[in-house]
This record gives structure tokens, sequence and C-alpha cells, in this order.
């Protein structure tokens, strides 16, 4: 039976007249491996015990678990917080701003049974004979915008009692102004033109008159803030009382 001592001699000479090398094959394919194959980085290795590393204290673990677990706790306080509705503010009533009460609106004035006009209320003009003759003016339309006597014509012929057609474009007025003509005694009045609400109807009152008794010719020029056409209107003549 070989002792110890002849086992550990033979061993040695094994070793010694053994190789001392690696052969370069494998060894290349280690190295290719390892370089294709790179060790990615553990998210979780601060937590793992490394088996190749020194042993640390026991004591030191149970402490990060529970650091961590307390930021962890106090991150969601912060979040649960952060996401809870704000609740509006509650003021004592004894603090309550008093709310001064709304002074009653003053009463709106009750529309006018006609439009009110801006234009010209009376005219005078001139007639046949040279008479100044007063027009007062009713202007339901607000539409006149200017009223004028023009001059009469003792030897102008007329179709009718009282009539109206379009001042030239000449004249300046246009398609906004007509020139109201009638045969009326000669008085100075005063006489009435009243106008309707669109416009279209003119009625003229005439007072009575006993300085004469042939009609003379009297002409009057309106003008409108929009276009009227003569042919459009309807003109009358009445007598007052």
């Amino acid at each position: 039976m070989t002792g110890p001592s002849d086992l550990d001699r033979a061993l040695a000479s094994f070793l010694d007249e053994g190789p001392w090398r690696a052969p370069d094959r494998p060894v290349d394919a280690a190295l290719a491996h390892a370089r294709a194959h790179p060790r990615r980085r553990d998210p979780f290795g601060t937590f793992r015990r490394d088996p190749m590393g020194r042993r640390t204290s026991s004591a030191m673990r149970p402490a990060l678990v529970l650091a961590t677990l307390l930021l962890l706790a106090a991150l969601s306080a912060a979040v649960y917080i952060g996401s809870r509705p704000q609740q509006p503010a509650i003021v004592p009533p004894s603090q309550a701003t008093e709310t001064p009460s709304a002074s009653p609106s003053a009463p709106s004035p009750s529309p006018l049974a006609s439009p009110t006009s801006a234009g010209p209320t009376s005219v005078e003009l001139v007639d046949g004979n040279g008479l100044t003759t007063t027009i007062q003016i009713v202007d339901r339309s607000g539409l006149l915008v200017a009223a004028a006597g023009f001059p009469a014509d003792p030897e102008r012929p007329q179709s009718a009692e009282i009539e109206a057609i379009q001042l030239p474009a000449d004249e300046g007025g246009g398609e906004r102004a007509i020139i109201l003509m009638w045969v009326d005694f000669s008085c100075p009045g005063p006489h009435t033109l009243t106008i309707d609400e669109t416009a279209r109807n003119l009625v003229l009152g005439s007072r009575p008159c006993t300085a004469d008794a042939i009609g003379v010719d009297h002409q009057l020029v309106l003008t409108f803030s929009e276009p009227i056409r003569a042919t459009d209107l309807v003109v009358e003549l009445i007598r007052l009382p």
C-alpha cells in the first residue's frame, strides 16, 4: 500500500511534467465570446448580494429596505395631497361683504306714436304773386332733411291742382329730392304739409284766404335722407276750415 508521501511525490512529478499553458484556440474562443456578450448593468444590483464580493454586515440590509419604503410612502403622500381638489374658503356671516342693493332703474320712455323728425318744421316760400307764404311741416317718416322754396313761375302751366316731380340732377338733390308744386290762393298762411310714415303720401292743407280769388303758382323743394321717386308719391291738396 502506497503511503501519502509517495502519492504526493507522484502527483508533483506529474504536474511538473504536464503543460503549463492552455491551448490558444480555447482561450481565443473564450475571449471572443466575452466580447460578443458584454455583461449588462443590473438595475437591482444594489439590493442583491454579490456572491463573489466580500461579506458585509447583515444589519445594513434591513435599514436600506426601510429607507426605500419610507421614500416611496412620502412620494405617494405628496401625489395624493396634490391631486385633492381645493376647497373654497368659507367666509363667516359676520365678515361677509354686504352687497349694495341695486338702485331701481329709471323707467324707459314710452315710444312715441309717430317718429320724430330732426328736419325742418316750417319753411317760407314766395308764390307767383311775390307774396311770402309760410308752410308748417309735420314729418312722421323722419326722412325729411331739408325744405326750401323754389322760384315760382307765374306763366308755368300746371296739369293738376297739385303734383310732384323729380328734382333734376343738375340742381343738386337728384333722386333724393322732389319739387312739390300746386296752384292755390296767394295767402300768407300758415298752411300745413303732412308727410306720412312711409314718406310716400303728402297732404297739403290750405287755409282759407279772401285776399285773392285767383290761384297762383307755389313750388317747394323737399330733400330726403334716402331716394324718393316722385312717381311713387301720392299728393293731395285739401282745404282747411
